[in-house]
């Protein structure tokens, strides 16, 4: 009798599209999802939500499918989970994937940058654009560390007319991107499941990690 394969999906609270479920469901035991985390960084936080699958959590499970929607811890990021994505976020390398990333996976991009009216500064896609432009080897080059731009007050946060105002978004991206990443690695970890992903640039990033580490 095999092992049972239960997968934890860290991406967001829900895959962007259903065909993620499906297969997953022909492939896997349990699938496991979280619902949005409020992770708070400096002056900078996510807001929670509830999972769009929770409503269908305990109907998939009646008809035998594994199917858990979980609460995460939320809160500031600190101690070693703090340590993880500062590492992650000063790495060029992974910032250089992460804005690829959004540059190459619609997917990916949705997952990051959540599709809306921003205002002034336009959509999801005029966002996309803005950070694209950033350069990491010379946007960067008045900070020792890409951290301490994010750490910065006097940069204003959601603002895209200067390279550092651009720069600092891509980063907070980043940060966000990274703590669900290192999450999902620690539950992972902890509860003897696979993380899962369903767009490539995930894979890169962890590979961004595993090359720092080794």
């Amino acid at each position: 009798m095999r092992d049972k394969v239960n997968v934890f999906y860290y991406p967001g609270a829900a895959p962007a599209s259903w065909a993620t479920i499906k297969k997953s469901i022909l492939l896997f035991d349990e699938l496991h999802f979280i619902d949005r985390p409020s992770f708070t960084s400096g002056k900078f936080g996510t807001i929670a939500s509830a999972s769009p699958l929770r409503s269908y959590e305990q109907s998939f499970r009646d008809e035998g499918i594994g199917l858990y929607v979980h609460t995460p811890d939320d809160g500031p990021v600190r101690g070693e989970f703090l340590d993880r994505v500062v590492s992650d976020v000063n790495d060029l390398e992974f910032l250089k994937r992460f804005q690829n990333g959004l540059a190459q996976s619609a997917t990916f991009c949705s997952q990051q940058i959540t599709p809306g009216n921003y205002g002034e500064v336009g959509d999801q896609v005029a966002i996309a654009r803005a950070v694209a432009r950033v350069n990491l080897d010379t946007d960067l080059s008045a900070y020792a560390k890409p951290a301490d731009l994010f750490y910065d007050d006097s940069v204003e946060p959601f603002r895209f007319k200067t390279e550092a105002e651009r720069a600092k978004h891509l980063i907070t991206k980043a940060v966000v991107c990274s703590a669900m990443i290192n999450f999902a690695l620690s539950v992972s970890e902890r509860s003897g499941m696979i993380p899962l992903a369903d767009t490539t640039p995930y894979q890169t990033l962890l590979g961004a990690k595993y090359a720092r580490a080794a």
